[in-house]
């Protein structure tokens, strides 16, 4: 499956009802299964495993995280070559060396668009790299 039929399939699962149905069955789990956020992050660190569970346990903010992926998934349909092309002194791309899952395979199509490999880096971090020490920026 591509990234842009992945991206509109899960844009209707982000919509109402399921989007307040989710939010809060992840504080029920939270609450019910304390333990359940240590053992699949089991590698993570105190803090960020900290920051994760409120996150969670938090209707209103799991809520508004699956709002803005709807519309972002909504509204990022495909790759917009005349912007990267027009911005491409000011744009430095990190991608993730594994990949996500979240990012479309369009990495070559960026290269080739910004002409300058030295405004693209691949490294190993992963997409939520805000929750664990990565100093590559």
């Amino acid at each position: 499956m591509d990234y842009i039929h992945c991206s509109n399939l899960l844009q209707y699962f982000f919509l109402e009802p399921l989007r307040t149905t989710l939010a809060l069955l992840a504080v029920l789990f939270a609450q019910a299964f304390p333990f359940l956020l240590p053992l699949l992050y089991s590698s993570w660190k105190e803090l960020p495993l900290s920051h994760l569970k409120n996150f969670v346990s938090s209707p209103s903010t799991t809520h508004a995280s699956m709002t803005m992926a709807s519309d972002e998934m909504a509204s990022v349909v495909e790759l917009d070559k005349q912007l990267l092309s027009d911005m491409r002194e000011k744009f430095r791309i990190i991608y993730s060396e594994s990949g996500d899952g979240w990012v479309g395979d369009n990495s070559v199509e960026v290269m080739r668009v910004l002409r300058e490999a030295s405004h693209i880096k691949f490294l190993p971090i992963p997409h939520a790299f805000c929750l664990s020490k990565h100093t590559y920026i």
